[in-house]
């Protein structure tokens, strides 16, 4: 299993992508910029989430419920990101579904 962490070190980079006779396609693709690793190739009409915008999710929602941010663990080489947060509280309902610790 992957440990949790407290950041996430990389960001998702956009790499145009260009045919062997020159011409840009129409994808591109999704790297890391920590090693370069390639995550996805997409169209055009894709739009990623990048790890500085799931930050400030974070950020928001534990403001905004006063949940505990325990950590991120990372899947698939970075293909997928879990965040982990923490429920103080007892007895909460979140779209008619308990939640209980995690």
């Amino acid at each position: 299993m992957n440990e949790l962490t407290q950041h996430l070190s990389w960001e998702v980079k956009i790499e145009e992508l260009v045919l062997p006779d020159n011409r840009k396609a129409d994808r591109f693709a999704l790297t890391r910029s920590d090693n370069g690793e390639i995550l996805s190739v997409r169209s055009e009409r894709y739009h990623p989430v990048f790890n500085r915008d799931l930050e400030l999710v974070r950020d928001h929602l534990t403001n905004l419920s006063g949940f505990q941010f325990k950590g991120y663990q990372e899947f698939q080489k970075g293909k997928r990101i879990l965040a982990f947060f923490e429920n103080p509280a007892q007895n909460i309902r979140i779209c008619d579904q308990k939640v209980k610790d995690y």
